[in-house]
């Protein structure tokens, strides 16, 4: 279903593959976009945490 997504989050809705090849090889993007949306969650669960 999904065999011909390479590129996600933001970077890969406005880089081509080149431009996300040099950003990936300068460390600018994280290589498991999993741990990013992880992280995501956990943030948002701090400020509810933090807020109540």
């Amino acid at each position: 279903m999904l065999k011909n997504v390479h590129r996600v989050d933001a970077f890969g809705h406005v880089c081509t593959d080149e431009e996300m090849e040099v950003f990936g090889r300068a460390g600018a993007i994280d290589a498991n976009p999993i741990r990013g949306a992880e992280d995501v969650l956990l943030v948002e669960r701090i400020k509810e945490m933090l807020l109540e």
